[in-house]
């Protein structure tokens, strides 16, 4: 694994793009599905009836012109019926700030109306909003973003999202769960949201990728095994802390989800492995990064657990 976080970085920068140009092309990819099964219906009939038409006053009798009404009626008819499912199953509504309101589960159950179709009263309070309407774009596809000023002073100050994000960048949080269900729903959601994502983890990352749904965010896995892509021995904490730090310092936005700290102590020591989150806090709080870590209680002792409070906020 090459030891710039900025190339993870910008793994994750691509495939927000990617994301971002997706959302628009699927919905354009459909509607042209249906416009060619107009014409496919069509481009059958036409010729068949010029076959049989003696000359071109035949060809454009009445009969014809009411025929090509009823066929593009059942062209368009077929179309929608076939292709409109796709349709909406594709749609994804992105806001311009690059958020994919769509996979949020505050705007699924109905809390948040986005961004894209709120009050405009409140998209006027927004500078992204502003900014990239201006330039006729998303944040995601713009080539200043890692060095916006605006997105990275007024992301966590969305009109729509008060309520729904409460957790601070800056600071660090612990989730107490047996397996990452809960923090990984969080970082789906800030992710979703915008935010340039980086997942720790002692899981192999596609296949935490494909369990959880997680797309477009840049991993990295604690392991031994190697010639793997992105991976770092958990013993060489000083490679991981500059990866991590590396990334956030580049990222203008970002969430990082932590699972694995029982990992780093079985090949280090709990003392140790605390340590590497004090330094990693340090760097979360001077880049206005956020930390998301999930634990299993039942590993630690019942001091370990204190010494976790002392540094992180509890979920």
């Amino acid at each position: 694994m090459n030891d710039q976080g900025g190339n993870i970085l910008e793994v994750a920068v691509h495939m927000m793009e990617k994301r971002t140009r997706l959302n628009y092309l699927d919905i354009d990819c459909t509607r042209n599905l249906q416009l060619k099964s107009t014409w496919g219906v069509a481009a059958v009939v036409i010729p068949v009836h010029l076959q049989y038409s003696k000359d071109i006053n035949t060809f454009f009798d009445s009969h014809f012109l009411f025929l090509c009404s009823i066929v593009l009626g059942l062209g368009s008819i077929v179309g929608s019926k076939f292709f409109t499912k796709k349709e909406e199953s594709k749609t994804r509504i992105t806001a311009r700030c690059g958020a994919v309101c769509s996979d949020c589960s505050y705007f699924v159950e109905g809390d948040c109306p986005s961004c894209p179709e709120g009050d405009p009263a409140l998209q006027e309070r927004c500078a992204i909003f502003k900014c990239a309407r201006e330039k006729g774009i998303t944040c995601h596809v713009c080539d200043e973003l890692l060095r916006c000023k605006i997105f990275a002073q007024e992301r966590e100050a969305c009109p729509f999202e008060e309520e729904y994000f409460p957790l601070e960048t800056g600071l660090g949080y612990v989730v107490y769960e047996k397996t990452p269900e809960q923090s990984i729903q969080l970082f789906k959601d800030y992710v979703n949201r915008g935010e340039f994502g980086l997942v720790v983890s002692r899981q192999y990352p596609e296949q935490m990728k494909t369990k959880h749904s997680i797309k477009n965010v840049a991993t990295v896995w604690l392991s031994t095994a190697e010639g793997e892509n992105n991976w770092i021995d958990p013993c060489n904490l000083s490679k991981l802390h500059h990866v991590i730090a590396d990334f956030i310092r580049h990222a203008p936005v970002s969430t990082v989800l932590f699972e694995g700290l029982e990992y780093l102590m079985v090949r280090n020591s709990f003392l140790t492995a605390l340590k590497f989150v004090q330094s990693l806090m340090d760097e979360i709080t001077l880049k206005r990064s956020r930390l998301l870590l999930s634990i299993n209680p039942d590993a630690f002792e019942k001091k370990e657990l204190a010494l976790i409070r002392r540094e992180l906020i509890e979920l």
